[in-house]
């Protein structure tokens, strides 16, 4: 993998390391708790984050058509707005136009899990193919920020990790939220 991507990719496979520990000492109503009617479960977070892994990983070998590519003034500012966005801990609906990153309902953790790590293989491989251009190419249209090169999508990929630990944090201090089941770790 390229030097400039070497660092922000450990950082993501820590996070999802550590995200997965934590989910690992659940149990399964814990893990498919709902705090609300159409609102996410632990297990649908995690669905997520593998979900936007794969599209990301698949972007990035297929490459932006040609004129999605190109970065406007626009896309300059909303880049930072939404990486700052991300860090505050408030509640963002996924975009309409982001099609394919919603979760799958009634899925395993043990499931999603072993979907992440293919996406994460394949993320992985991906960026590891990049040269000194293909890290500044323009790999990932978001669907607010707009185009955005490797080292600008794993900055995406981490914030909107810890993003999704704001929601993780939330949905664990409802009230509702089950107690260990007796004999769990």
């Amino acid at each position: 993998m390229h030097r400039r991507l070497l660092a922000p990719f450990a950082a993501l496979e820590r996070r999802k390391r550590d995200f997965l520990a934590r989910l690992c000492t659940l149990d399964d109503a814990q893990l498919g708790f709902r705090p609300a009617p159409g609102s996410w479960s632990l297990v649908d977070v995690a669905d997520h984050l593998s979900k936007i892994e794969a599209q990301v990983a698949a972007g990035i070998v297929k490459g932006l058509p040609p004129g999605k590519d190109r970065r406007t003034l626009k896309h300059a500012v909303m880049l930072p707005i939404v990486l700052f966005t991300l860090a505050l801990p408030v509640r963002v609906k996924v975009p309409g136009n982001a099609g394919g990153v919603t979760p799958e309902p009634g899925r395993s953790l043990a499931g999603v899990r072993a979907d992440w790590e293919a996406h994460r293989a394949a993320l992985a491989a991906a960026l590891g193919a990049l040269d000194d251009a293909g890290v500044e190419r323009m790999v990932l249209r978001h669907p607010i920020a707009g185009p955005a090169n490797a080292r600008q999508t794993l900055a995406f990929l981490n914030a909107h990790f810890d993003h999704h630990r704001f929601q993780v944090d939330r949905i664990r201090q409802h009230p509702g939220f089950p107690k260990a089941a007796a004999g769990a770790a």
